[in-house]
C-alpha cells in the first residue's frame, strides 16, 4: 500500500487553495470599498446639514458652483462643519479652497448651486463612488 501523496496531488491542493484565497480576498476588497463609500456618504451628509445651517444664517446657499473645496472651506471657516477626511488616507478631502471639485482616492466630491433671481437657493452634492455608481445630494427648496 501507498503512503503519503504524489507531487502531483499536493500541487493541484496547493492551486485550489491559492485560487479559494485570492477569490475571498477580492471579495473583501470590494467590501472594504463598500465601506468607504459608506463612510463619504455620512460625509456628505454632514455637509448637506452645514450648508442647510449656512442658509438659515444668509438665506443663500455657498454661491460658487462646481467648487467642492471652496463650499467646504467656507463651512469649515464659518464653523459649520470640521474639515471633512477621506476614509482611504485618513487626509483631509480639500488641502485648499481652489481645489475646485475633488478627486481623491477613487472618489469624486462634487458641488454645485444654482440662483434664481440673484440668490443661490439650491444646491446639489455628488459623489462619485469608489466602488462605482453616484449618490446625489438635494437642497430641499
Amino acid at each position: 500500500m501507498k503512503k503519503g501523496f504524489t507531487l502531483i496531488e499536493l500541487m493541484v491542493v496547493i492551486a485550489v487553495i491559492a485560487i479559494l484565497a485570492t477569490i475571498a480576498l477580492f471579495g473583501l476588497a470590494k467590501a472594504q470599498a463598500a465601506a468607504r463609500d459608506t463612510s463619504r456618504q455620512q460625509i456628505m451628509n454632514g455637509v448637506r446639514t452645514a450648508l442647510e445651517r449656512y442658509f438659515a444664517d444668509n438665506q443663500a446657499y455657498y454661491s460658487a458652483t462646481n467648487d467642492f473645496c471652496g463650499a467646504i472651506f467656507a463651512l469649515v471657516g464659518g464653523g459649520y462643519l470640521t474639515q471633512p477626511v477621506d476614509p482611504s488616507d485618513k487626509t483631509n478631502i480639500c488641502s485648499a479652497a481652489t481645489d475646485g471639485n475633488r478627486y481623491k482616492n477613487g472618489a469624486m466630491y462634487v458641488y454645485i448651486s444654482t440662483a434664481s433671481g440673484g440668490v443661490y437657493n439650491s444646491y446639489m452634492l455628488k459623489l462619485a463612488k469608489e466602488s462605482g455608481g453616484y449618490s446625489h445630494f438635494y437642497s430641499p427648496q
